[in-house]
């Protein structure tokens, strides 16, 4: 349905009213948002290496202090990526209040993260545990409930403390 650039450009691909192929068992009745960033990277030589062999600039890049599905190092999301995805959301609570009912004092970690044990531990090795919530509301990423055998959405420190910003606890 949108997408936000790095730039913190927002783009509405499909109205929110409408069916998006943008993940399993959610078609019907989610609204997708994909967020420009390499994602993971790999560390090597001291450069920042994205899925296409090109270096990422060091200053884009996250140390998230444990590993996430196999990765420690992301492209951080930018600030503008970041207010553009708080007014997203902002304005889609509005739309559709039901969706606070899924955030407010909800773990950030367990519903958005798919952790069952909290905030992951210092140099600890954490893969989500896709649990498909197809009847809450709330905001979800692939880890628990869009689908997939992947998470496009990485715990950085950024998104985390947006998302704790809507009423989301650690």
């Amino acid at each position: 349905h949108w997408a936000v650039d790095r730039d913190g450009g927002t783009f509405q691909g499909i109205p929110e009213d409408k069916r998006s192929i943008h993940g399993d068992g959610w078609n019907d009745h989610g609204i997708g948002i994909e967020i420009a960033s390499w994602g993971d990277l790999e560390k090597k030589g001291g450069k920042y290496i994205n899925t296409y062999n090109d270096s990422v600039p060091v200053d884009q890049v996250v140390d998230l202090g444990f590993t996430w599905n196999g990765h420690r190092y992301y492209q951080d999301y930018t600030d503008a990526e970041i207010i553009a995805l708080k007014s997203l959301i902002s304005g889609m609570i509005t739309r559709y209040p039901k969706i606070n009912t899924g955030i407010s004092g909800k773990n950030v970690w367990k519903e958005t993260f798919g952790l069952s044990s909290g905030k992951p531990a210092k140099n600890s090795k954490h893969r989500y545990k896709d649990h498909r919530n197809t009847n809450k509301y709330g905001i979800y990423t692939h880890a628990t409930g869009a689908g997939g055998d992947h998470s496009d959405l990485f715990p950085s420190p950024k998104i985390i403390q947006m998302l704790l910003g809507f009423g989301m606890v650690e």
